[in-house]
């Protein structure tokens, strides 16, 4: 038992904690509210104090308070577990703070001892913060920092939301700030707010006791950037309009101990809570874009900072929603990094539309002067493949062979990019039919394109079966299970596909180790018939069907427990058949909405009326 967990538990009361987020009332002997993981309108959210815990009836989702906090805060449960400790007043041993997205250290004095070192920092950059706040409300950016943050019509009270801020333009004001208070150089230094530097870099007249230190952040408006749990990670800083044009418009925090560029969001801790409610995620690409989007409602709004967007920042923001709106400049550079979001956000398996401004306005500028058609223009964001076409065929003429060609060419990396046969098959004919090209030709195009993102033939560095366990449909984990029984117990093949529907047919020959199964009988099956290059893997699996059936094949028990072994796979047949018809019945759904947004209405009713099949099936 984690006695940390039970101690948290005991001191934190589930209904206090969740009221931090949503409203309840008492109902008998529980409380009741309107679940935040789903849109409804009579309440069958309930808390039990007595169980610790809490269920919703509508989404069937439930858990404790570690469960709770992980769903509304998009955090994994190191994250969670850290901020409830925090909460309750438990210290947690032996454990280093589990800043979003990295990994533990190996030992527990290493761990004790940079769980220290990271506090410290965040307490650091904190104390900056506050610093650079201070400035510029009260101190030299109330001048000229401030009001062009107005005028750029920010509110003070969103101004001291986001904690924005202003770095005084001498070489060691902060430093020297820090320093008062018992932070060190290279504290500073380690969170990324100091650079060294050679002697001769400074004038004559610096302290000799600070040589090669000074600010990173010297005359520049900030804008911290938070964890998922409001913790400080590093700060964005804009140049103040008009200053030398040698400077760089933006200087961000060096990659820390605390801060990644490639898994920061700029305003996620503002706009998680709104992402869950709305359902989806809106990118735009500046930290202004993120605010003024906030002060118009738009609560659900992120930005990537000091870098294009990645995949890490994208299975982060998954945690919280599949859904993604890329409102990106409408410029020829704002366009080329939508495509690329789009491609990745698609490969990963995301639904993403894109936002179009015909102003050409960003989208802090429209926010400010024109809310009304922002939101008519997030209402009519298109499904990314129609986006991306509507360009092409304004870019290629499709009455020349070149044309077809070119315009072919420019859609083949997006449609490749759809990761769900049905999304793709619907894509591939609809193109076409627009390029004015066969279906035939238009899909050769699309299976040629190799992408040059580096996941897309493999999302993570696993082999293919642990990439099958950990990322696929419900009903292909169920395929590993069955794999695991026969792999357990032998003796129940062989394993007959040939009464099967095609659906079945078609993944179970997607698992080579299943196939090979599939075609042998007890008699000739050995471990060492399986070929060499699955031989690990069954190995694997093998053991894990030990574990299914509670039995030890080293030991010959599989075989003395045959109707056990009988029973569990004909469980497992019947749940696969049952899942893959749901999976293919969420398939068409999923497609009709697609014909239904591009104005496809015989096609939806094609769809609806393969759906009505699929379904009569069950």
């Amino acid at each position: 038992m984690n006695t940390e967990v039970e101690d948290i538990k005991a001191r934190l009361s589930v209904r206090e904690v969740i009221t931090g987020y949503i409203p309840l009332t008492k109902m008998g002997a529980s409380w009741k509210g309107l679940c935040p993981f789903h849109h409804e309108k009579t309440p069958s959210f309930v808390v039990n104090e007595e169980r610790a815990g809490w269920h919703c009836f509508g989404c069937n989702k439930g858990g404790d308070v570690f469960t709770f906090v992980m769903e509304m805060d998009g955090l994994s449960f190191p994250e969670a577990l850290e901020l409830l400790a925090a909460r309750a007043g438990v210290v947690l041993e032996r454990r280093a703070p589990p800043f979003h997205g990295e990994s533990r250290g190996a030992s527990s004095e290493a761990s004790s001892s940079e769980a220290v070192s990271k506090l410290r920092l965040v307490a650091l950059l904190d104390l900056s913060s506050k610093f650079f706040e201070k400035q510029l409300f009260d101190g030299a950016g109330k001048k000229e920092a401030l009001p062009y943050l107005l005028d750029r019509g920010l509110s003070e009270a969103s101004i001291r939301l986001f904690r924005i801020g202003f770095a005084l333009p001498g070489w060691r004001t902060l430093s020297d700030f820090l320093v008062s208070k018992h932070f060190s150089l290279a504290d500073m230094e380690q969170a990324g707010m100091v650079v060294r530097k050679s002697r001769e870099d400074f004038s004559g007249n610096e302290s000799r006791s600070q040589e090669g230190w000074y600010d990173r952040f010297r005359a520049r408006i900030t804008f911290p950037i938070f964890d998922a749990s409001g913790r400080i990670l590093g700060f964005s800083a804009r140049v103040l309009p008009g200053a030398d044009d040698a400077q760089a418009k933006y200087v961000n925090t060096p990659e820390t101990v605390l801060y990644h560029k490639s898994r920061a969001l700029y305003g996620f801790f503002q706009a998680k809570r709104a992402i869950r409610e709305a359902g989806h995620a809106i990118l735009v690409e500046g930290n202004t874009d993120v605010i003024a989007m906030y002060q118009a409602g738009f609560r659900n709004t992120v930005a990537v900072s000091g870098t294009a967007l990645t995949e890490e920042h994208l299975r982060f923001l998954r945690r919280s929603t599949d859904t993604l709106k890329l409102f990106f400049d409408m410029d020829s550079a704002g366009q080329i990094a939508a495509r690329k979001s789009a491609e990745m956000a698609l490969l990963l398996g995301f639904s993403v539309s894109i936002v179009a401004l015909s102003s050409g306005k960003d989208a802090a500028e429209i926010a400010r002067t024109d809310p009304r058609s922002l939101e008519a223009a997030l209402l009519g964001a298109l499904p990314a493949p129609e986006y991306f076409l509507h360009r092409t065929l304004l870019e290629h003429s499709t009455r020349t062979a070149e044309g077809k060609r070119r315009a072919a060419e420019s859609m083949a990396g997006i449609v490749r990019a759809l990761t769900h046969a049905i999304e793709r098959a619907h894509w591939v004919k609809h193109v076409a039919e627009r390029i004015g090209i066969s279906e035939a030709s238009f899909d050769s195009v699309v299976r040629s394109v190799r992408s040059d993102l580096s996941f897309a033939q493999s999302p993570e560095p696993m082999n293919s079966l642990e990439r099958e366990e950990r990322f696929e449909e419900p009903s292909r984990k169920i395929l590993l299970d069955i794999t695991s029984v026969l792999l357990a117990a032998p003796h129940l093949l062989p394993f007959s596909v040939e009464d099967f529907e095609d659906r079945a047919l078609r993944a179970v020959s997607e698992l080579p180790l299943l196939s090979f199964l599939s075609g042998i009988s007890a008699a000739e099956f050995s471990f060492r018939t399986i070929p060499e290059d699955m031989k690990s893997e069954a190995a694997r699996y093998a053991f894990f069907g030990e574990k299914l059936l509670g039995v030890s094949v080293s030991e010959g028990e599989a075989s003395a427990a045959p109707e056990k072994a009988r029973s569990l796979l004909a469980e497992l047949v019947a749940r696969f058949r049952s899942e893959l018809r749901k999976e293919e019945m969420r398939a068409l759904e999923r497609a009709m909405r697609i014909a239904r947004e591009a104005g496809n209405f015989s096609e939806e009713r094609e769809l609806a009326e393969r759906l009505m099949a699929v379904g009569r099936e069950g």
